[in-house]
Order: C-alpha cells, then structure tokens, then sequence
C-alpha cells in the first residue's frame, strides 16, 4: 500500500464525529491543504495520490465521504467514483477539478456525485460542499429505501391477492361497485375493474396511483383526513369526487383498516342520488314557501272576510237590541242568522288548514262535561223545535264530574254531529249521549254518542264520509247545504284529542255517530258552572266610574260596532282610523284602555303597540291595557300581539259577551244585572234578569219586549182556539209553537211549557187534553202581564 506521509493523516479522535473524509489527490500540496482545514472543522482523514491507492485505504477502514480529483494519473477521479457506487453506495462523493466547464459538473453529478469543487478553492468552501454532499446522500438513501419499501409493499400485496381464485376476481370486476385496497397514505395496492372508470380516460389498472392524486382538488383533503381516520382503526364514510368529462361524479367511499394494516375502501357512485337530494331540496323550499304563501293567503283571506262580517253581525245586534217592529225584527234575525252560517263555514275552512298544516294546538283546562252537553243540547234546540223533533240528552253518573281537556273543540264536534242529525231528520228522534269507557292513571276514555232517526247513509259512502269536501251527493248539497268539512274536521279533533270516531247507519232508518276520547281527571274545582248547563248570561259591568276606551280601526263598520257595544256596556269611547291618529289621540289624552285592530293601513298595530310600551310615542300612558281586535284567525297572530306588548286579544267578529269580560278582567269590573224586582217564585212566570241578560242589561229595551208580547198575545190565542173549534189541530199545532217562541223571548217559561203541550196534543189528535190546556194558557197570560206590571211596565 502506499500511505502518504504521518503528516498527511490524522489520528482518530473525539473531534471526528463530524465524519471520515478520504483525500484523493495527485498534488501533495492539495491533500495537506485540505487535511489541516478540514481536522479543524472536526473531521478524521486520511490522504491517498492515486486512485489504485485510495482502493487500498477503502480496503481497510470504512470513510463516509469520498473528495477526489477528477484528473489524475493512471485511473481517474470519476472512475474511482463508479466503484465507490458500486462497492460503497453508503459514503457521499465530491469531485475536484481545475476546468471550469458546467458541462463537466453536469455530468459528474448525473454520473452520481453529491457534489463539486472548481479548484481553487478554500477549506471552508470545502467543508460547505461536503455536508452538502452528505446531507443530499442521506436524502437519496431515503428516497431508495422508500423506493425499496414500496416495491416490496407492493410486491407483499401481489402475492397476498395472488391467493384470491379467478372466481373471486370475476366476481370483483362484475360488481359496479369500486374496489381499492390501499396502504395508509393512499397508494392503490389493488381495484377491480369498476374502480379503473373511477379516471379519465380509464385505466387498466389503477396499482401503483395515489388515490389523491385522482379525486377532484376540493375532495383531496377531505379524502387525506377520511384515510387518516380509517388508519388509526376508526372505519368511517367519505363523499369525494371524481372528474369525468361531462362533470364531476360523486362516490361514497365506506373503508375499514384489515387485519394486516392495509385499508379497504368500497365506492358507490351516488351522483344521481346527490342530484335527487338537490332536486328535492329545492322542491321541498317550494312547498315550504308555498305554504307560506297558503297560510298567509288564509290569514288575508279571513281578515277580508270577517271585517265585513263583523259589521253585519255586531249592527244587526245592534238593531235586534233597539225598538222594532215584528216583520223588521224578523228580517233582521235572518240576516243575523246568515252571517253567523258564514261565519261559522269560514271558521270550518280555517280549522280545516290549520289541522291539515299541524297548526292546531288543544287547551288543556277544567270543564265540567254535563255543562259541554247540556249546552250543545241547548244549542241545538231550536232547530229541533222548528222541525218537530223530540232531542234529548243523557250522561251515565260514572263519567266525573270534572275532567281536563279543549271542551270548546269537544263542544265543536258535538255541535257537528248534532246539527248533522238534526238537518237530516225530518221527524222523530234525536240522540246524545256521554258515557265512560275506562278509567286509568288518572286518565278517562270517554264515549260520546248521537243518535238519530233521519235519512241514513248508503252504504257505498260510508267509507269516504270522513273525508274533506265530502257530501253525500249534490241533491244534498242542494237541499241541506254544507261545505262538506264538518266530519272531516270532527274526525282530526277526535284523534288530536286521542280517540277515535265511528259510525254505522242504515238507509232510510238513521244513523248512529260515536267518538272517543282520552281526558284527564279535572284538577280544580270548577266555581260558577251550572251542571243543568244553562247558556252563561251576559250582564251589565259595574264600574266605580265609565271607563274611557280609545277604539282604533280603519273600517268604519267595524269601529261602529266595537263603539255602539263598548257604549252599551257603559265605557266611553273615542276614535282613531290609523296608527298615527292613535299615537296622537294617546299623547293627547289618557285612556283607560285601547281596543287596537292589527291590520291598520301603514303603521300596523302591532308596530303601534311596540311605540307606545318603548315610550317612543308621547303616549301619556305607556302601560295602558291594549286589546288586539283582527279578523286574522291564524295561529301566530295571539303570541305577536302579546310579544308587541298586548294584553289581550279579541277576534272579529267581536261577540259583545267576549267583549264585556276582557273588560272585566283587564279593568276590574263585577257582573251585574238588574234588581229582581219579582218574587222567586215568579221566574217561572216571568224570568226578568234572563230576559234583561239577553238584552244587555238594556231595561227599556226588555220592558218594550214584553209589552210587544202583551199586545200581540190575545190575537195569538184567538187564533189558536180558532183553529181548536174548528178541527185544524195542524193549524193548531202551528199556533202553539209560535207562541212557543214568543214566550221564550220574552222569558215566559210558564207559557212556554203550556205551548209545548198544546203542540204535542194538537200533533197527537188529542182534543180532550186541548180543551183542558186552552184555559190555563189564558190564565198564565194573565199572570205574565201582572209580573211584568210588578217590573214597573204597564198593565
């Protein structure tokens, strides 16, 4: 071997961590050079001045760099460098050279240098381009063994699939659904031939591809963290997208991590599933926005209809409340009567679209059953009397006598079947009856039941009866009338109220409507009721002075209405026509209370309210009661008004009985009526605070009332016991039970009854009982009039 001389090498020592450097140069002066410089930087060296002996030195001690000269005697710098590659691939090269030609360099590096040095040069120069050199090495050595460690990955791979029978993979490339099996970074390890589409143009195989590298560019990170969380041994789903030439499609990925660490992920496209998603999206925000648009159409709807309707049915009651003569009463009556029948088809179709939209909330309150049922008995009454039908009502003793639920929907369905069997019947009987079911946990199933003997039902409509818009046929529609919602809506309150309604019936013989429903025990005591189920009265407000009421609505029927009624319960009124009239009239003026229509032109009365609580208006009053009066019927329209600052709410038209108890409540008055001025045992004579209730309290108004009925009394009775001499009992009977009528008016109950027994005999051909009964009708008109002279009336 030939070593250089001891000063051209270094000894091994501490500071050689830095690496072992082999010099290789034909130049002493060059070795020596680089040999003092580079042992001050920390590095050991050893000096050769051939190739043939930088061999000998690689023979006998490992370096880790190679600083050679390119030219030199015999075998060259870059020939020495091949078989460094070849025999030491560990240990980074740099080449030395006097040429300055990039050429050279180029080539050097390609060949597999790490680096180069243009001589001259200086050790620190030197020492730069060494780590260079070692640092670049050490990347490439990572390189190749990642290299080598994905080969063999993929070789692993290839001979685990090889174990899957030509079966199986015929199976795999038939499914439409992708296949990938992947390592945890992504790489395609193995896919069937579904999963070859997944690109564009399609591939043979995808082994070998980064699964990222293919999915659209907003789908990669999702994809990064979805194969993240797959590795970590959490299976899970992700949505990525794939480009296709005529956009993007969208597969589900669903991938687990196997046994072995690998991962397995199976793809479904769902692009046209996304699209129907999208599509109903977008159909289900039109639907909502048309519903939108329904319940605010209803809503108008109502408020357009019902503020003309307040105008006819609260003037005619006020006309009805004034002096008439009988034809004008009559014809009054009638259009009162008519307007409540439209009203009461409006409330059908607004119940109807709050049912059907899921807007319908029950009340949950004491009720005392056999006031419900007596009063819809009641309610029903007249209508029987005119047509000659026996109505009766029972409720077994074992239903309680309290119970906790909606009695005005219960009341609702009663009246529906009830009127129902009543319009049908043309004679005989007509049913209701209350029953318990069961008992349990504090909860009652109770059965209700309406009987009749009236036209029946064929049997092929049976099934769709309780169906919207449905009638019997159109004959029916014609002859009854009806909107055909009446059962329908019955039906959806029954189950809201969880129970069930059902019928049997038969052609020609009547009908039978039964209908449970689920109640709770009442909680409270309820105070006030009358179990006989007597109409509640409406009296007269005691004020410790007139209360004085600003009355704001735009509809000028409408705001003389509420005024003629607030007048007759004794408050004194002033009005406004918008909001900003209202805001002046409050600024101006202190109220007792503001009766405030919600639906004002401009300043709406919502928005009123909200100034006048916030002090924005001037009001001198800002707490002063404010009732909402709307025609809206919506639900909404309560909980606005009460969350603009209202304290009460009244809906169109407004009923003066619902009118004198916001008043009562809101400004602390006490029910009233007038003195008796009759004995007790008089009222069956003459019921003077019934007939004053009726009336409002109104005593002028009753006391023409009866004197009217004194007056026109004896023509009526010669008129009956003509008809009795005679023989015409149908006449007769006819007579009876105008007198029937005019008796119930006026709160003539003794007369009442005898009329309605006079009407039996004259329907029964009973002439002996109406001999018997002709003279105690005379002699009860005689009483009449002594009570109502005992009222302070003439005689």
């Amino acid at each position: 071997m030939a070593h250089e001389p001891e000063d051209d090498s270094t000894p091994d020592a501490p500071g050689g961590a830095a690496g072992r450097v082999l010099i290789v140069d034909d130049e002493l002066s060059i070795r020596r050079h680089l040999v003092r410089g580079l042992v001050r930087r920390g590095y050991v060296c050893r000096a050769a001045e051939s190739a043939a002996a930088a061999r000998d030195q690689l023979a006998e001690e490992p370096f880790d760099i190679l600083l050679t000269d390119v030219r030199m005697p015999g075998e060259s710098g870059s020939e020495l460098m091949r078989h460094v590659l070849q025999h030491h691939p560990e240990m980074a090269i740099v080449l030395m050279t006097g040429h300055d030609d990039n050429e050279v360099a180029r080539e050097a590096i390609e060949a597999g240098a790490h680096g180069y040095l243009l001589k001259p040069f200086e050790v620190r120069q030197a020492a730069v381009t060494i780590e260079a050199a070692v640092e670049r090495r050490r990347v490439l050595s990572a390189l190749l063994a990642e290299r080598g460690s994905l080969a063999a990955e993929v070789e692993r791979s290839e001979r685990s699939l090889a174990v899957l029978s030509e079966q199986q993979r015929a199976v795999l490339a038939l499914i439409e659904d992708t296949f990938l099996l992947l390592d945890p970074r992504g790489l395609v390890l193995d896919a069937n031939a579904a999963a070859a589409r997944l690109v564009v143009p399609p591939r043979d195989t995808l082994v070998g591809g980064i699964l990222g590298d293919l999915v659209c560019p907003g789908s990669r990170e999702a994809l990064l963290r979805h194969l993240a969380t797959v590795a970590n041994g959490e299976p899970g789903r992700c949505e990525v997208c794939f480009p296709r030439p005529d956009g993007e499609a969208i597969h589900e990925l669903s991938s687990t991590r196997l046994p072995e660490g690998r991962l397995l992920a199976i793809g479904r496209n769902i692009t046209e599933r996304k699209r129907l998603e999208e599509s109903l999206a977008v159909a289900k925000s039109a639907a909502e926005a048309a519903d939108r648009a329904k319940s605010e159409f209803l809503a108008n709807m109502s408020h357009e209809i019902r503020t003309p309707l307040n105008g006819v049915i609260g003037m005619t009651s006020l006309l009805l409340a004034s002096e008439l003569t009988p034809a004008q009463r009559k014809q009054a009556e009638v259009v009162q009567r008519s307007g409540k029948s439209l009203l009461a088809l409006i409330n059908d179709i607004l119940d109807f679209s709050k049912i059907e939209a899921h807007k319908l909330e029950l009340e949950s309150i004491d009720f005392d059953p056999r006031a419900t049922l007596a009063e819809v008995t009641e309610l029903l009454a007249l209508d029987a009397r005119e047509k000659g039908l026996e109505l009766s009502c029972a409720i077994a003793p074992t239903v309680p006598a309290r119970l906790r639920g909606d009695p005005g929907r219960l009341r609702q369905v009663l009246l529906n079947l009830g009127k129902n069997a009543v319009k049908f019947t043309a004679a005989g009987h007509v049913e209701l009856e209350a029953t318990l079911v069961s008992e349990r946990d504090g909860r009652c199933e109770v059965r209700f039941e309406v009987r009749d003997e009236g036209i029946g039902i064929p049997a092929a409509k049976l099934a769709s009866l309780f169906s919207p818009f449905t009638q019997l046929d159109g004959s029916f529609t014609r002859r009854f009338g009806g909107s055909g919602l009446g059962l329908a809506i019955s039906r959806q309150l029954v189950e809201l109220m969880g129970g069930r309604i059902e019928l049997t019936s038969t052609e020609g013989e009547g009908s039978r409507f039964w209908f449970t429903v689920s109640l709770e025990r009442g909680r409270e005591e309820l105070e006030g009721r009358a179990s006989a189920g007597h109409a509640r009265s409406l009296r007269l407000l005691d004020w410790p002075r007139a209360p004085h009421v600003l009355v704001v609505e735009d509809d000028e029927t409408s705001r003389l209405v509420a005024v003629e009624l607030l007048k007759m319960l004794g408050c004194t009124t002033a009005a406004a026509a918008d909001g900003p009239a209202a805001i002046e009239a409050l600024a101006a003026a202190r109220y007792d209370l503001v009766l405030m229509d919600c639906q004002l032109p401009g300043l709406d009365g919502f928005e009123v309210t909200r100034r006048i609580r916030a002090g924005s208006a001037g009001a001198l009053d800002p707490q002063v009661p404010i009732v909402a009066m709307t025609a809206r019927a919506m639900r909404g329209d309560r909980a606005e008004g009460l969350a603009a600052g209202m304290n009460d709410y009244l809906t169109k038209p407004v009923e003066s009985e619902a009118l004198a108890e916001v008043l009562a409540q809101l400004l602390g008055a006490s029910a009233s009526g007038a003195p008796r001025g009759a004995r007790a045992g008089q009222e069956s004579v003459l019921a003077w605070d019934d007939l004053l209730a009726r009336v409002m309290g109104n005593r002028a108004l009753a006391q023409r009332l009866v004197d009217t009925f004194l007056a026109d009394m004896p023509g009526q009775l010669e008129a009956l016991r003509c008809a009795i001499a005679a023989g015409a009992l149908r006449e007769a009977g006819e007579r009876a039970h105008r007198i029937r009528g005019a008796a119930a008016n006026v709160g003539g109950n003794a007369m009442l009854e005898l009329a309605r027994r006079i009407e039996l005999a004259s329907t029964a051909a009973d002439r002996g009982r109406l001999d018997e009964l002709l003279p105690e009708l005379e002699t009860e008109l005689e009483r009449l009039r002594e009570a109502a002279a005992s009222q302070g009336g003439p005689t």
